[in-house]
């Protein structure tokens, strides 16, 4: 029902109930249902009350949180033949007490534990008081490298009442409900309702949300046992969502002549410093980075016949240079040509000119 491959990780949000469903319609309702976006589940359900289940299902980066409620019963899970992609499943126990098979082990999970499934392998899962549950279907090829033992990972089993299982489980509860908070005012902004907040806009913009889910991966594999390796990419995933931070920070600022290494750094939240050692992975600067991007945009601009209009002057201003003889030394340093000599030529043989880049000399804490 929830426990098995995840859907596509960019469809968009699923919900499901057998409320409206007459009771004698559900069950094959529910596994018809079911069987369509998260193929390989088998739900049968206890005879003695009547049947209820309710689910919803979000993507998150390159990841899907799945909340279930369920009526007491059993699932069986195969991996279905045309499988491309098996995640591992992070299962939380929110209410209820459940029994997992999978891979000659056999875990009671109760309220508030973690188990980690593999979703390459057959499970089955029995919950005869009910059950509500969080799964976070986490990619393979995110998780596989932290762990220590990947062979040992099927139906492994975390307490959540102490130690790093309690973060882990802290953590993955409270991220699900930022994500059903981000998402429903994603739905009023689509339905013009109310504007996204330009917090929200920017705390779960794709960049967090791939931090976010190496994080929880991260988590994970540390409260099962992880290798080295988890603490050095947790490191250097935080590093690269940072960076790329940085980055986009720049193109949305680009033409401002205001655009600083202070400012940017006041802006993201995030010293100087830090800002320069980002960079400093890339061997590169800001102001570096700045002017590349400044003088690529004039390039383009030169290359632009609608732009005839405007005089070399105007389109370095309006890229974000102040002084056009900076503006004049760094094409040049760029391209090997000056922008008269790049427009001149466009305009003599009607096509655009392609120059090969030379590196772009520029200073390591400013901008131009």
């Amino acid at each position: 029902m929830s426990l098995m491959e995840s859907p596509p990780r960019q469809s968009a949000a699923i919900v499901r109930c057998t409320e409206d469903v007459p009771p004698r319609l559900r069950r094959d309702y529910w596994n018809d249902t079911i069987s369509v976006p998260f193929p390989g589940i088998a739900v049968d359900w206890s005879s003695s009350v009547p049947i209820y289940a309710q689910l919803k299902s979000r993507a998150f980066a390159d990841a899907r949180v799945t909340e279930i409620v369920n009526t007491p019963g059993r699932v069986t899970y195969t991996p279905p033949l045309s499988s491309t992609r098996n995640d591992y499943l992070l299962v939380l126990e929110l209410a209820g007490s459940e029994r997992y098979t999978q891979a000659n082990h056999e875990i009671v999970q109760e309220p508030n534990d973690l188990i980690l499934l593999d979703a390459a392998q057959p499970f089955e899962a029995e919950f005869p008081q009910g059950l509500h549950i969080l799964v976070w279907h986490l990619p393979r090829e995110m998780v596989a490298p932290l762990l220590a033992a990947p062979e040992r990972a099927a139906c492994a089993h975390i307490a959540g009442d102490h130690g790093l299982g309690a973060v882990l489980a802290g953590y993955a509860r409270s991220l699900v409900g930022e994500v059903g908070r981000f998402e429903a005012a994603r739905c009023r902004c689509c339905r013009r309702e109310a504007p996204m907040p330009a917090e929200d806009a920017s705390q779960f913009d794709a960049i967090t949300q791939r931090s976010l889910e190496l994080h929880l991966c991260s988590l994970a594999a540390l409260a099962l046992g992880a290798s080295e390796e988890a603490w050095e990419m947790r490191h250097a995933g935080y590093r690269t969502a940072r960076r790329q931070q940085i980055l986009t920070y720049v193109e949305a600022h680009l033409r401002q002549a205001d655009l600083t290494v202070a400012r940017a750094a006041r802006d993201l939240k995030m010293s100087s410093r830090w800002l320069h050692a980002l960079l400093a992975d890339h061997e590169t600067s800001f102001a570096a980075l700045v002017a590349r991007r400044r003088v690529e945009e004039c390039h383009k601009r030169l290359q632009d016949p609608t732009r005839d209009h405007l005089s070399i002057t105007e389109i370095a201003l309006r890229s974000g240079f102040n002084d056009l003889s900076t503006f004049n030394r760094r094409f040049l340093a760029h391209y090997g040509m000056t922008p008269r000599e790049v427009r001149r030529a466009r305009m003599s043989t009607g096509k655009g000119v392609d120059l090969g880049a030379r590196p772009l000399r520029g200073g390591a804490h400013g901008s131009s």
